[in-house]
């Protein structure tokens, strides 16, 4: 990858406005696509470690891979003599010992036993075959895993658009090609980032009222799990609102991403009575501004 490219993209400031980078990708003259028929490569980067490398590599493995004669299928995938396969998960028993990240290749494979070779150590091991969970197929991995590599062949990265990366995501999955026009970004459509926000935002509430029963514990606020507010209840008392504004100072109520894809909100939950914990018979949704001043008003 030539300086110049990555001096440019530094220029340009390409992380700092994440919801424009589509654009300036595509300015600076990245190829796109954005349905996985047109995809063609077979070293692809994506943010979500099951819920896309496995659909990736279920695609690939069936419409881009010229397979042998030979194959023997488990669960709808094909496996045969020479295929690479990444271990995800750290075995150890009996002298073998599998590590996470490396790539190993079957040696052989039938109903109740595979075996495979690692290259590196020259070693060859046979594993029960409930084991082949501890691997997955080779054509999609997550940014953290290709950290620190250099990739020459092309590739596609996914979820750039999608309201969970961050710019760590970004730069690492572009600056792993050695050469900028072998890179190709997925767009995903507006459906599915849609839904992505709409999960995102929900994972913002559970970790909120995860941080509202710690705070009850450390007060020793006693309370049942079946009476605390949960992400669903919060969800519920702002879709009951006619207006969706704090009731104590009319405040529009706000749910937006910021410029780092972090959920950033001014809806809190407030106990009516700070004697009670946070059980949904004695909450209410307030603004923050409100809640944190709520004691000076009365």
């Amino acid at each position: 990858m030539a300086c110049a490219e990555i001096a440019a993209l530094r220029s340009k400031d390409i992380l700092s406005k994440p919801k424009e980078i589509i654009q300036t990708l595509k300015d600076f003259g990245f190829k796109t696509i954005s349905n996985m028929s047109e995809l063609k490569t077979t070293k692809n980067i994506c943010y979500f470690n099951q819920y896309r490398t496995n659909v990736v590599n279920k695609y690939v493995h069936r419409k881009l891979i010229k397979k042998p004669t030979n194959v023997f299928t488990i669960n709808g995938v094909d496996y045969w003599k020479g295929l690479e396969l990444t271990c995800t998960k750290h075995h150890k028993a009996k002298g073998i010992r599998l590590y996470v990240n490396y790539t190993y290749v079957i040696e052989s494979i039938g109903e109740k036993f595979f075996k495979i070779i690692d290259d590196v150590e020259e070693k060859n091991f046979t594993l029960d075959i409930s084991l082949l969970s501890h691997f997955k197929l080779p054509y999609a991995d997550t940014c953290h895993s290709v950290q620190g590599l250099s990739i020459s062949e092309p590739m596609t990265i996914f979820d750039i658009n999608t309201p969970y990366v961050d710019k760590y995501f970004i730069w690492t999955s572009l600056t792993r090609a050695t050469d900028f026009n072998n890179v190709t970004i997925f767009i995903h459509n507006d459906d599915e980032v849609s839904q992505l926000v709409k999960c995102k935002t929900k994972q913002h509430f559970v970790f909120k009222v995860d941080g509202y029963k710690h705070q009850d514990k450390q007060a020793k606020r006693e309370f049942k799990n079946e009476e605390f507010i949960t992400a669903e209840w919060i969800k519920e008392q702002y879709s009951k609102l006619e207006r969706k504004a704090c009731s104590c100072c009319q405040a529009p109520y706000e749910i937006v991403l910021d410029p780092n894809n972090v959920v950033r909100t001014n809806i809190t939950v407030d106990r009516i009575d700070s004697n009670i914990a946070h059980v949904q018979t004695n909450c209410q949704l307030l603004c923050g501004l409100c809640n944190s001043t709520k004691g000076n008003r009365y």
